[in-house]
Order: C-alpha cells, then sequence, then structure tokens
C-alpha cells in the first residue's frame, strides 16, 4: 500500500459523515432523529507543486493510485504530534463503541479535537477525540469519533504522534495547470 506524499499538501478539509437522519412530523413538528450507526471520514487535500519532475511525478502517482485505482495511506501532517513518543496500546480485549481504554501514558493525556490512530495498511483508522483525558497510573480512557469500526485487540498499538488512515479516492484527480505550478485536488474518504 502507497503512502500519500504528505510534503506537498497545501490544505485539507476533512469531514466526518454519519448516517444519521431528521424528519420532521407534520402534525407535531416534533422532530425525529434515527441514528443508523455509520460514519466515516471524508477528505479532501489540495496539493500545490512547482512544474517540473516533482510535479509530473504526483502527476503519475495520482493516475496510477489515487483514481480511484488502490487504496493508500494518508499521514496528516497537520494532526500529528511528533513530540509523542510514549507507547500507547489497547488495554483490555472486546471493547467497542465510542470509548477505549489504553495503557502507556506518561503525565500528558489528549485534548478533544486530537486524533489518534489503531491498525496499520489497509486496517488503519483514524479516529477523533471528543473529550479532555487524563491519564491515571499510565491508563487513559479515550472518548472519541467516529465508533469503532471493530474490536481491537488487547495490546494493539494506538497511534498519537503519527495516526494515519487507509483511504481511497473518490474522483478522478484532475491536473491544473498554470504558470509554473501544478494543482491537485485529492477527494477520498476512509476505506472501510
Amino acid at each position: 500500500m502507497t503512502d500519500f506524499p504528505t510534503a506537498i499538501i497545501s490544505g485539507v478539509t476533512r469531514q466526518l459523515v454519519s448516517a444519521v437522519t431528521s424528519q420532521q412530523s407534520p402534525f407535531t413538528l416534533s422532530s425525529q432523529v434515527q441514528d443508523w450507526g455509520g460514519e466515516v471520514w471524508k477528505i479532501s487535500l489540495d496539493v500545490v507543486i512547482k512544474s517540473g519532475a516533482a510535479a509530473r511525478s504526483f502527476e503519475a502517482f495520482a493516475n496510477s493510485t489515487l483514481n480511484k485505482r488502490r487504496l493508500f495511506v494518508l499521514r496528516d501532517a497537520l494532526i500529528c504530534n511528533s513530540a509523542r513518543t510514549e507507547t500507547i496500546a489497547v488495554s483490555g480485549a472486546a471493547q467497542s463503541g465510542n470509548r477505549l481504554v489504553t495503557d502507556g501514558w506518561g503525565t500528558s493525556g489528549m485534548s478533544a479535537g486530537d486524533f489518534f490512530s489503531i491498525g496499520s495498511g489497509s486496517d488503519a483508522r483514524l479516529y477523533q477525540v471528543t473529550e479532555d483525558c487524563i491519564p491515571v497510573s499510565g491508563m487513559n480512557t479515550l472518548t472519541f469519533v467516529p465508533r469503532l469500526r471493530s474490536s481491537p485487540a488487547d495490546g494493539a498499538a494506538v497511534e498519537i504522534a503519527y495516526p494515519i488512515a487507509s483511504m481511497m479516492a473518490t474522483d478522478d484527480v484532475p491536473s491544473s495547470i498554470q504558470v509554473g505550478v501544478m494543482r491537485f485536488t485529492v477527494n477520498c474518504m476512509e476505506a472501510l
């Protein structure tokens, strides 16, 4: 599986899409909300490269990998926290939902809005912390979105420094060629 070249990302639009519907009763005007449980990350990446060999190389990458052909690994540089060096792991099997008990923490926890990932390659899943969490005696319970896709194994690695996600392009990637630069917009979604 190919890694997306993160050094060339100039902008990111990230959206968690949820399968939730809401309808208003025509009689009482009250709202009824149905949560179908589906959640997926949709991301749009803006890439601007000076014209030349690097731009042509990315264009070839886009045409061979991104145009809905293959999965790729996205490591969004805007959510990386290279200062984090702890080795965090899942603590306990059969966990599900939006909470995860972990261990291996130092004194620093995570703040609402921080990201982490579980898995690697095509199984890499991205999560966003929704509540500040502070470790106690090396243990920390993370509250996050989206829900766990599957129950991670006891001891599975939790990546907090360089979170990744397995992604697939949802559209063809056009090349906008201007004097001196090439621009690309990569629309993708989490590969489930």
